[in-house]
């Protein structure tokens, strides 16, 4: 059964131009700390000082967290995230 998933993305961009940065929080679902500092960030930000852009995806894993779990409820879904996360932590260059 497939479903759409939709997750926020807040996308800030600074006044100079300059690198973006991007952060993702609440992989796992009991892990609400990090959005708590996100909407703090949010609110406090001064966008006036800040060179590029931020982009922001505040709830990673919104199924895991409506539920207060750990991970997602579906049983196949936590095995493949696993798969991806390992295969694009393989491909970061080390020195």
């Amino acid at each position: 059964m497939a479903a759409m998933l939709t997750l926020p993305l807040h996308v800030v961009t600074g006044k100079a131009a300059g690198p973006t940065f991007g952060i993702i929080t609440n992989v796992h679902g009991d892990e609400f700390l990090p959005t708590t500092a996100i909407r703090a960030l949010l609110r406090e930000l001064d966008t006036t000082a800040l060179k590029g852009r931020l982009a922001i995806i505040s709830v990673a894993n919104p199924m895991a967290t409506a539920g207060f779990g750990r991970l997602t409820p579906s049983s196949t879904a936590a095995p493949t995230c696993t798969k991806h996360f390992r295969q694009w932590h393989a491909a970061i260059p080390r020195k």
